[in-house]
C-alpha cells in the first residue's frame, strides 16, 4: 500500500507539472471534451440500443426481430478499427462539408461512438427483458392491455434500473474508445479542421511517440483516471446484472 501511495503521488506530481496539463489542449480540457462526447454517445446510442432492445423482444414481428439481432450483432462484432474506416470515409466528410466551428470535433466523435454503444445497451437491456416472467405479460394482456401498454405500463417502469446500468455500460464503452476516433481526428486534420482527441485518443497518439517524462506521468495519470471509470461502471452494472431477477 505505502509503496503504492509513493507511485501513485510521483505520478500525480509529475503529471502536474507537465506542459500537457496547461493550455487549450491540455489534459483538464481533454477531459471535458471526452467527458461530454461519452456522455452524449451514452445517451443517443443508449436510446437507441434501448428502443432495439424493447423493439425486438416486445413489440416487432419475428422477421423484425431477427433483422435487429442481426444487426446489433453485426455491430458489435466489429472492430474498432472498422468504425474507424467508416469515420474516415463517411463521418469526416460529411461533418468538413458542414463545419460548425469547435462544435466539429464534438459532433463528429459523438456520431462515431453513437453507433459503437449500440451493441452494448442492447445487449444488456435484451438479457434483462428476456428473464421478465411470461406471468408478467399475460397477466397484463388478460387485464386487457395491449402489448405496448404492457410494455411501456409494466415492462418498462420495472427495469429502470437495469435501463440506466445499461446506459452506464454505453458510458464506459465510449469513453475508453481510442482507435476509431484517433483515425477520425487524423482524417479531420486532412480537412483542415482544427486537431481534438480524447484522453483514450490522446493515450494512445502519445504513448507512441517516444513521451518525455512529463507526458508519461501524464500519461499514467490519465490511463488511471479512465481505469478507475471503467471498473467503477462495471461494478454498477454487475451489481444491476447480477442474478437479473425479475424485480
Amino acid at each position: 500500500m505505502a509503496a503504492a501511495a509513493v507511485l501513485l503521488t510521483v505520478v500525480i506530481s509529475g503529471a502536474l507539472s507537465s506542459h500537457a496539463l496547461r493550455g487549450a489542449d491540455g489534459l483538464a480540457t481533454t477531459a471535458l471534451f471526452t467527458m461530454g462526447v461519452a456522455a452524449a454517445a451514452a445517451v443517443i446510442g443508449g436510446s437507441l440500443g434501448i428502443g432495439c432492445a424493447f423493439a425486438a423482444q416486445e413489440l416487432a414481428p419475428s422477421v423484425v426481430r431477427r433483422a435487429i439481432e442481426a444487426a446489433v450483432a453485426f455491430l458489435g462484432a466489429m472492430p474498432a478499427v472498422a468504425f474507424g474506416w467508416f469515420a474516415a470515409v463517411a463521418v469526416a466528410p460529411f461533418v468538413a462539408a458542414r463545419p460548425m466551428g469547435s462544435a466539429t470535433q464534438f459532433a463528429a466523435a459523438t456520431a462515431v461512438l453513437t453507433v459503437m454503444v449500440i451493441p452494448t445497451t442492447c445487449a444488456l437491456v435484451t438479457r434483462a427483458l428476456r428473464r421478465v416472467p411470461a406471468a408478467t405479460r399475460h397477466a397484463s394482456a388478460a387485464a386487457g392491455a395491449s402489448r405496448l401498454q404492457t410494455t411501456a405500463l409494466v415492462i418498462l417502469p420495472s427495469l429502470r434500473r437495469r435501463i440506466g446500468a445499461a446506459a452506464l455500460a454505453g458510458f464506459a464503452r465510449a469513453i475508453g474508445e481510442a482507435t476509431a476516433l484517433q483515425i477520425l481526428f487524423a482524417s479531420l486534420a486532412a480537412y483542415g479542421i482544427a486537431p481534438a482527441a480524447t484522453t483514450a485518443s490522446w493515450i494512445f497518439a502519445a504513448a507512441t511517440s517516444a513521451p518525455t517524462a512529463g507526458t508519461a506521468a501524464a500519461l499514467s495519470l490519465a490511463a488511471l483516471a479512465l481505469l478507475a471509470i471503467a471498473a467503477g461502471c462495471g461494478f454498477v452494472v454487475a451489481r444491476e446484472y447480477r442474478g437479473a431477477q425479475w424485480a
